[in-house]
């Protein structure tokens, strides 16, 4: 889990460097949907996973009293979509 999150907040970070670089109130909505539709060949449940993965730490930042608010709270996540493949056990 962490280095699935690390991958994706590390993309984040690259697509959006002078973002990063900056206090955390710079940071916006749009920034994060920008880099999720960067990204063509993810599907739904890819982009909702990126979205979550960047919205996480701010989320428990805002918790724990560490911010007085969450940046990209509003960022809308697309529908989970469910599996029609399944790995067998083979």
């Amino acid at each position: 889990t962490y280095e699935w999150t690390q991958k994706h907040i590390q993309s984040f970070c690259n697509h959006a460097k002078e973002i990063c670089l900056e206090p955390h109130l710079a940071l916006r909505p749009f920034h994060v949907s920008e880099w999720v539709e960067s990204h063509t060949t993810w599907g739904a449940n890819q982009k909702r996973g990126g979205i979550v993965a960047v919205q996480r730490p701010f989320s428990w930042a805002l918790k724990m009293g560490y911010i007085d608010r969450n940046p990209i709270v509003g960022v809308e996540k697309p529908k989970a979509k469910r599996r029609e493949v399944y790995t067998t056990p083979e």
